[in-house]
């Protein structure tokens, strides 16, 4: 693609790895491209591509980092259940009133959910242990009421890159040692 006069466009940068495809053991292709999206400016998204099979995995960075921080969402209608969350591949999500955590894994892209969307998230991880005697009636009862808006719960980002957000007015920030 032409860049047109005036265009900040750039192309994006492929070069070839000698990182193996886990589908078909060729060489992956890396595709680095450098863009600005609204709300979250400027990220660069990075992705491995085989020109063989044409598998594909994709990582997107915000190329912001802020100061350490920690977001903290009493959630307690249903407008609190619809906040967007934005969290970081740096950041864990912690909610206490179920003693429950969810760390970024070394595979962590990021996530664009709901604080519905968390609740959801967690109960996925837990139906297949009820299934095996190993779950908790009382973990699924509270959750399927949080998620009613009838029982309320706290989310806790902790993120120490600063890119997470949840955007609701009643979200507060602390900064992090």
């Amino acid at each position: 693609m032409a860049n047109d006069a005036g265009s900040d466009y750039e192309e994006p940068v492929e070069i070839e790895t000698s990182i193996k495809c886990p589908a078909c053991d060729a060489n992956l292709y890396l595709i680095n491209y450098q863009t600005e999206i609204p709300v979250e400016g400027k990220i660069t998204i990075l992705t491995y591509l085989c020109r063989k099979c044409l598998y594909k995995k994709s990582y997107v960075y915000q190329d912001r980092r802020d100061y350490p921080r920690r977001i903290i969402l009493k959630v307690t209608t249903e407008e609190d259940l619809n906040a967007m969350i934005y969290r970081s591949p740096d950041a864990r999500i912690l909610i206490p009133e179920v003693d429950a955590e969810i760390f970024p894994g070394e595979d962590s892209s990021g996530q664009l959910t709901t604080a519905e969307g968390v609740l959801r998230s967690i109960m996925e991880r837990i139906l297949p242990m009820d299934s095996e005697g190993a779950g908790s009636p009382e973990l699924e009862d509270f959750l399927n009421r949080a998620i009613n808006a009838t029982a309320p719960f706290t989310i806790i980002l902790e993120d120490r890159s600063g890119r997470s957000r949840i955007e609701s007015p009643r979200a507060r920030e602390e900064k992090m040692d």
